[in-house]
């Protein structure tokens, strides 16, 4: 390896030991067969650097079960013509699942054949073209989804001995008949799948801030409006995890807006529909333009279940549309998260204990001192919502109880 940034050609093609590779954060290049016949490689992280895998590189790892492709990864086939070369994880037996990011529009000849275990792929809904063989002898393959508005062009044998009609084929339910209507695609299981959004890409959307939290609390949620186009008017349907109820709705601060008789200028309202939905709606009978920006135009309170278990938790608008004269902008699908954190209790200088140092921290926050750590959502021990000198005697409380109690 010559060059910190590149894994040359073939540079550990053959290493029938190697079972475990770290690639180096720095690394931006994947050179051919680099890995090729790694017989007992068993998982591998391609970092968010790399931007090109070589044709072959991991051709042979019948081991490799777990692939992770960095989200800036646009070549398949070492940047060389990808109807020519591929193999790039042909006959990786083991390999039960793929996602192709963003950048990748095509998928090079030959690149998953012979996965034989590979029973589920996503694919980015940049890909427009599928070379000879992709998927050959897949033959365990059960699942595709495929966010591509516009089906992608087919080589030849891409899904040969793929049983094809028991392989569901999930796609954009705007583009359901356009895949009904295409040679070999038709043929499948076809069912449709929101048209997933990426919020910091788009620039006329809804969407609902994304917040870190914790089990049993209630927070506000920011339901906001990003737009470079006039909007007068706009609705959509908010659906939040199961067991996570609204408390109450706000108007947001960007549409408080008032005309000279101090009435709101923007008509506000919200409803509960019978899908379990909240459906917000607000327009301006003057067809008055919103404020331009990021602007926050509903607050949205919601209490958190007691038994909610750490982890990502999908906050979804759908049948978005922003609205100005005739003119709309629709939007189908927007996702963003809400993380429940895990907390011990009183850890408000994040070092994983709960001590006296805590204790100080939470007094340097109360005089203003600046902090390299400081979690807030730990400071707050008696859950009151704010930071005060009741947490301070509360952790007190808590620490002398555990004490005596031997914890």
């Amino acid at each position: 390896m010559p060059r910190a940034n590149y894994i040359d050609n073939g540079a550990f093609s053959g290493c029938t030991e190697l079972d475990n590779f770290i690639i180096p954060k720095m690394v931006t290049t994947i050179g051919s067969s680099a890995f090729e016949n790694c017989i007992n490689l068993s998982s591998i992280d391609i970092p968010d650097a790399v931007t090109s895998i070589g044709e072959r590189a991991f051709s042979g790892c019948y081991a490799l079960k777990s692939v992770t492709l960095g989200k800036n990864v646009t070549s398949l086939s070492g940047g060389n013509r990808p109807e020519y070369n591929g193999y790039a994880f042909a006959d990786c037996s083991a390999l039960t699942s793929i996602v192709l990011p963003e950048g990748i529009r095509v998928i090079p000849k030959y690149t998953f054949s012979g996965c034989s275990h590979l029973k589920e792929v996503v694919i980015n809904k940049n890909v427009t073209n599928i070379y000879n063989g992709a998927f050959e002898d897949c033959s365990d393959l059960a699942k595709i989804t495929c966010y591509a508005k516009t089906p992608p062009a087919l080589g030849q044998d891409v899904f040969l001995r793929v049983d094809v009609e028991n392989t569901e084929l999930v796609v954009p339910s705007t583009a359901m008949e356009n895949y009904k209507s295409t040679d070999t695609w038709k043929g499948f299981n076809i069912k449709y799948a929101p048209v997933r959004t990426d919020v910091e890409s788009e620039s006329d959307l809804l969407y609902v801030q994304e917040l870190s939290t914790l089990a049993g609390k209630t927070v506000t949620l920011s339901l906001r409006m990003k737009h470079t186009q006039e909007v007068s008017g706009f609705q959509a349907n908010l659906y939040l995890p199961e067991g996570f109820t609204i408390e109450k709705v706000a108007r947001g601060d960007g549409i408080k807006g008032v005309d000279d008789d101090e009435e709101y200028l923007y008509k506000f309202s919200n409803s509960v529909k019978d899908d379990g939905s909240r459906f917000f709606l607000c327009y301006s009978i003057t067809n008055t333009p919103m404020p331009e920006g990021d602007i926050e135009v509903a607050k949205v309170t919601v209490n958190i279940p007691e038994n909610a278990e750490p982890g990502d938790y999908a906050m979804i608008l759908r049948n978005g549309e922003l609205a100005y004269g005739e003119n709309n902008i629709r939007n189908e699908y927007a996702q963003t998260t809400l993380t429940i954190t895990e907390l011990k209790v009183g850890d408000a200088n994040k070092d994983g204990i709960t001590s006296v140092g805590d204790i100080t921290t939470i007094a340097s926050h109360l005089l203003g001192d600046e902090l390299e750590k400081f979690d807030e959502n730990a400071a707050d021990v008696n859950g009151d919502g704010a930071i005060s000198v009741g947490d301070i005697t509360a952790l007190a409380e808590y620490m002398l109880s555990s004490s005596l109690q031997g914890k």
